[in-house]
């Protein structure tokens, strides 16, 4: 700030008187000054009254002191006016910015770093100064975002507010008021609807987070791997499993071969199979294994032990559904002819056809369906 202080009168007087002087001197002058605020005032006239000088400081456009020095052996009386005007001079800080690339030009700088400087001029009275430029520099921005949404979400930072997949560009000022760009590359994801159609056998479990056993539909809320929400809509279908059981006899000796088995003993088997839907069925199999055995020694004495012709499995097993017993006597008459046995009343009972102890003859005929069985043999009758 410049302070001028025109025509300001200082009057100084200044009256010296010894008490023994050889001379007295009396000097009355007016001088006119003007200088700058920071400057000391040098004035010789004292010399000629053999005052050393005179000193005068003026700070900010004032006077503020004034020295004065007399030879110790002179007498001296002074009056002198000095009309001042001050010019002020200048020390003050510029505090600005400028943008990255941009050249400050003010002042007499010429600068484009952050950073102090410090510029001396001259005021147009001729008053050093001194400008100080406190600079920063600012930065211009030109960056690329990256981001994914999902679609129908909205992307809104950074000043976007996009929706759609694309490379977008957003211009501002930063801080400094330096121009900047921020560029945005959006990929948009799609949600997924997915159906599923799939098959399941009785007695299993689908998985992958249904965790379904029944016939039905099914929906899941799943989230992608970029977070997206998705609808999976899962049609199953329970296929059946079977279970079954075959009953079956064969005679001894042969061997039952259906349905994946090999056997040829009694006894309950299991085969494992698949059905045309790829389900595993179970099929059992209960085998009996006939074998008829014929007695050879009958005691119709009526203790109800071994009383009658008892052939062995024929009526428990149901061996020979069709069959022909023939009783001969020793002389080759038919005593006893029975068809299809199916009750221990329809065996021969010697007492019932008065037959006497000894021996007899007998003819047996079976048909089943893995076997015919024509068997010949004696039986004593002991009472």
């Amino acid at each position: 700030m410049r302070f001028y202080l025109s025509f300001l009168i200082v009057f100084l007087t200044l009256i010296l008187s010894p008490k023994a002087y050889s001379q007295d001197i009396t000097v009355f002058d007016t001088s006119y000054v003007r200088m700058c605020s920071n400057e000391i005032y040098y004035d010789s006239h004292f010399i000629e009254v053999n005052i050393d000088s005179v000193r005068l400081y003026a700070v900010n456009g004032y006077l503020t002191t004034l020295l004065c020095y007399i030879l110790p052996d002179e007498h001296v009386d002074t009056s002198f006016t000095i009309h001042f005007t001050f010019d002020s001079a200048y020390n003050y800080t510029i505090f600005d910015t400028i943008c990255n690339g941009e050249i400050y030009s003010n002042y007499g700088f010429n600068e484009r770093e952050t950073g102090f400087y410090t510029q001396s001029l001259q005021t147009i009275m001729g008053c050093d100064s001194i400008v100080n430029l406190n600079l920063v520099v600012g930065e211009k921005y030109n960056d690329t975002i990256f981001a994914e949404i999902c679609k129908g979400e909205i992307y809104n930072q950074f000043g976007f507010n996009e929706i759609d997949q694309g490379f977008y560009t957003h211009s501002f000022l930063s801080e400094y008021g330096c121009d900047s760009i921020v560029n945005l590359s959006l990929l948009v994801h799609e949600p997924y609807y997915d159906t599923i159609y799939d098959t399941i056998c009785n007695g299993d479990i689908y998985e992958y987070g249904f965790n379904a056993d029944s016939s039905g539909t099914y929906i899941q809320n799943l989230n992608t791997q970029f977070g997206c929400d998705s609808i999976l809509v899962l049609y199953l279908h329970v296929n059946p499993t079977f279970s079954d059981t075959i009953k079956a006899n064969i005679y001894k000796g042969n061997v039952y071969n259906k349905f994946g088995f090999n056997e040829r003993e009694t006894g309950v088997y299991e085969q494992k199979l698949q059905t045309y839907l790829g389900c595993d069925s179970i099929i059992y199999l209960d085998l009996q294994v006939d074998n008829v055995l014929f007695p050879n020694v009958v005691t119709p004495n009526g203790d109800g032990v071994n009383d009658i012709f008892d052939i062995h499995n024929l009526i428990e097993q149901k061996a020979f559904p069709e069959n022909e017993l023939i009783i001969y006597n020793r002389h080759g008459k038919i005593i006893y002819n029975v068809k299809n046995i199916k009750e221990k009343s329809d065996l021969w009972d010697p007492k019932a056809t008065g037959s006497t102890d000894g021996t007899y003859f007998y003819r047996f005929y079976g048909k089943r369906h893995d076997k015919v069985l024509e068997f010949n043999g004696s039986i004593e009758v002991m009472r």
